[in-house]
């Protein structure tokens, strides 16, 4: 009587162990998912930001070569 209430006993507990180690994988790949849309959008923001100084760059070195040309008409 007691070896087969142990016996439930381990399944049980195999059981609630085996949910907690699928929990804690799902946990994992939930937060390596985060992180990987956190890294996604840095990196947008990052593209973004250079862009920006490429073309602010870009645009003023534009008004430069209009500003020479203009003074040398």
């Amino acid at each position: 009587m007691r070896a087969i209430g142990l016996e439930r006993l381990e399944r049980s507990t195999g059981r609630i162990l085996k949910q907690q180690d699928l929990r804690r994988d799902s946990d994992v790949r939930m937060r390596w998912h985060h992180q990987r849309i956190l890294a996604l959008d840095a990196a947008k923001s990052n593209a973004t930001i250079a862009l920006v100084l490429v073309l602010g760059a870009a645009m003023g070195a534009w008004q430069r070569r209009q500003q020479l040309v203009w003074y040398s008409c």
